[in-house]
């Protein structure tokens, strides 16, 4: 088949843009911004398996990926499973919550697939109704906030694992992210009396719910630790 590509983001897995590739679809891998798959400019595909959605549910991240998904026109969420409403340790009621969510307030169309390979088939029905990517050539768009408070929320959500929801939480309680970032790189940490290990956060930052040791430790890291060896 010939037309334009659609763009795959560069953390999906490989099993998935060979099964594109099996079905005749042409593909780049690409860091996207917004969305797992961008079949026009006017139509991309947010994927979500189980683990992938009930984690993405439990640290918010998904209502800021279906926020950011209103670049496009045409806005699909893919839930990938064999059973079409089973969390992953998630309540169901969590599951089709957010898929209202989605729906109502984010005018996202909801599919079921049972597998990567009922995904690589709309996938490619998709791009065939798009006249195979040439009625609206595939865009990478980026979410750009107007407000101070999004602008401020966007930038604490790009630290790994940190999450809509969380970003918000520490803005509410330091007012600005630079207090934030001060906050984590002058943490202090409980220890335990006996065995000296690290048992807990002390002080404000470790009130925020969700919070806990390994994401300090890892925001620490981003944040004053260099790439480069010495």
């Amino acid at each position: 088949m010939k037309g334009n590509p659609v763009l795959v983001d560069t953390a999906e897995p490989m099993e998935m843009q060979l099964a594109l590739l099996e079905l005749g679809v042409p593909i780049k891998v690409v860091n996207l911004p917004i969305a797992d798959y961008v079949i026009s400019g006017e139509t991309c595909l947010e994927r979500k398996e189980g683990s992938d959605l009930s984690g993405s549910i439990k640290n918010s991240r998904i209502f800021q990926q279906i926020n950011n998904m209103q670049e496009y026109k045409n806005k699909v969420l893919i839930y990938e499973h064999s059973d079409p409403v089973k969390g992953f340790r998630l309540q169901d009621e969590s599951v089709l919550g957010t898929m209202a969510h989605a729906i109502v307030n984010g005018g996202l169309t909801v599919v079921h697939t049972k597998d990567m390979d009922d995904t690589a088939y709309l996938i490619k029905a998709l791009w065939e109704k798009e006249g195979r990517g040439l009625k609206s050539v595939p865009e990478i768009k980026t979410k750009k906030p107007k407000k101070l408070i999004d602008q401020q929320n966007y930038f604490l959500s790009s630290l790994p694992e940190m999450g809509n929801k969380t970003a918000s939480d520490l803005l509410k309680k330091f007012i600005t992210p630079d207090k934030v970032l001060d906050a984590i790189r002058n943490v202090e940490f409980k220890v335990g009396p006996r065995s000296g290990k690290i048992t807990g956060i002390l002080g404000d930052i470790g009130t925020i719910k969700g919070i806990g040791v390994k994401l300090i430790t890892m925001w620490k890291r981003v944040l004053d630790e260099s790439d480069k060896k010495k």
